[in-house]
């Protein structure tokens, strides 16, 4: 077990699959949340300022193998706050048409596969949201689509600094090895 404090670039490395198995609960963050998630990042924008997104847990599941991924997690705590992540700088590159930032959650050796995989009813709708070229108005299906329509409608590309929120939002980040027990209370710092 390994924790310390990661970026967004510390997490999403462009060699790590993190994979949100399909026990995991769906996507349930709302309006109240997107709206509080959007002013947090004008506020890092605006402030230039370290601003800790809370806390992520994932276990590796795979070791090296060269030419490849580096390795894959899954992502045992965090989900709605990476899925929101995705969604929000995915519509604030298409709205910039940036294209580094349109490719950050994918992976160049793995055919730019994306690196965020969602393994429940919502990955259809997540993958449509990720691989959308241009803006556009998409079906409300689901929370995802939701978010996804929120940001499009509320983001105001002058009151937001993407090099700023990347170098800014922290996580504190618990790593579980492969033979780490994340229901063992004492690995994660339990009594």
């Amino acid at each position: 077990m390994n924790a310390s404090i990661k970026t967004i670039l510390d997490i999403f490395n462009y060699n790590r699959i993190i994979e949100i198995p399909f026990f995991q609960r769906a996507y349930v963050w709302d309006e109240p949340q997107w709206k509080r998630f959007l002013s947090d990042m004008e506020f890092i924008s605006k402030c230039n300022t370290t601003f800790y997104l809370g806390s992520v847990i994932m276990r590796q599941e795979r070791d090296y193998i060269p030419g490849f991924i580096n390795d894959k997690r899954t992502l045992i705590d965090g989900q709605q706050r990476l899925t929101t992540l995705n969604i929000f700088l995915k519509v604030l590159s298409l709205k910039l048409r940036d294209l580094y930032l349109k490719d950050l959650f994918r992976l160049p050796m793995q055919k730019n596969e994306l690196a965020l995989l969602i393994n429940n009813k919502s990955v259809i709708t997540f993958n449509r949201v990720m691989n959308l070229n241009t803006e556009e108005k998409l079906e409300e299906m689901d929370n995802m689509t939701r978010a996804y329509t929120y940001f499009s409608n509320n983001i105001d590309i002058s009151k937001l600094s993407y090099p700023t929120i990347l170098t800014n939002v922290m996580f504190a980040v618990i790593d579980l090895g492969l033979n780490d027990d994340e229901f063992t209370r004492n690995n994660i710092g339990g009594e």
